[in-house]
């Protein structure tokens, strides 16, 4: 409980720097705008290439880390889709913060927790985990943006324009072409992704606080909670409940319970922006989340360690 507690922490008080830096400092919103864009196209992309392309993905069980995956989160986006077709009081904008609070997760949080329980052996199934959902998660909320929010431009870009300019999906891309090909960038290189990539999270955390009104979280309480109970309830237990049906080791199988129980990603925030969803709810959700997930992190893992009991100790 200590490892989670000190890995969620500093999360939080990035949050916290970046809400007082900008109200102490009347810091004006534009330049939180472009500290959000150079998060989003520059520093994310670099930390998941780092990743992906300084760990070994050799002789790990692809084929059913992708259908676990993969069928978890797609039991969400239906359980989701019910809840739109049933709840008329839940703007379109609002739902794809729900959306983004229901399936995506913190790689930040994921890799930190997953390293300090298991070492290089839990990075390496953790680096291929996030690969696998990266993508698709990616694709999921750029084709829930296009399809509910409408645009007056003529010129908004296609659902195909958009998967193709993500820098998520093509950072993923572009590490795993890398790891597969083994291809050995120059240390100069690799260092200054390596640099890049250790700023995205802390700085694209502060973006979200210097976005977040904390007399909203109150205002926000449906989707804050209802995104979070997709993601801390109903996600590790449709994980728990899929991976009994495959033959995976513990440590796998808990670095995959381990994605499916951490707050939502930081950059939900960012696309939000981006995108025209709603942001200020989307911050209200990120913050709670990651609140919520001091005490429901534990949880998770105690649940995993009943059903793969293995030699580590959580």
């Amino acid at each position: 409980m200590n490892t989670i507690i000190e890995a969620l922490i500093p999360i939080c008080f990035a949050i916290a720097s970046g809400y007082i830096i900008k109200h102490l400092a009347n810091i004006h919103t534009s330049v939180w705008s472009g500290i959000e864009k150079v998060t989003y196209y520059l520093l994310a992309p670099a930390i998941l290439i780092d990743t992906i392309t300084r760990h070994s993905l050799a002789e790990l069980p692809w084929p059913t880390i992708v259908m676990v995956t993969n069928t978890t989160i797609f039991a969400c986006c239906l359980l989701l889709a019910f809840w739109l077709l049933f709840d008329k009081s839940l703007s379109k904008p609002t739902f794809t913060s729900v959306f983004q609070g229901g399936i995506r997760f913190n790689t930040f949080i994921a890799l930190a927790i997953t390293n300090a329980l298991f070492g290089d052996k839990g990075l390496i199934v953790g680096a291929l985990v996030a690969v696998t959902m990266i993508v698709l998660i990616n694709i999921l909320c750029v084709a829930i943006f296009c399809l509910l929010i409408k645009s007056d431009s003529s010129t908004s870009p296609s659902l195909i324009a958009q998967l193709t300019r993500n820098p998520l999906i093509i950072a993923c891309l572009v590490g795993l072409l890398i790891n597969i090909l083994n291809i050995q960038p120059p240390k100069a290189i690799a260092d200054s992704i390596s640099l890049l990539g250790r700023a995205a999270f802390p700085i694209g955390l502060m973006a979200v606080g210097a976005g977040l009104e904390l007399k909203r979280l109150f205002s926000d309480w449906k989707p804050s909670l209802l995104a979070s109970f997709v993601q801390f309830a109903f996600k590790p237990v449709a994980a728990v409940f899929i991976i009994s049906y495959f033959s995976l080791t513990p440590i796998t199988a808990t670095v995959i319970i381990i994605f499916f129980s951490v707050p939502t990603a930081p950059s939900s925030y960012i696309l939000s922006r981006q995108m025209g969803g709603d942001h200020q709810s989307m911050a209200s959700i990120i913050t709670t989340q990651t609140l919520l997930s001091f005490i429901t992190m534990p949880v998770s893992l105690w649940m995993t360690n009943q059903f793969f009991v293995f030699n580590s100790s959580l």
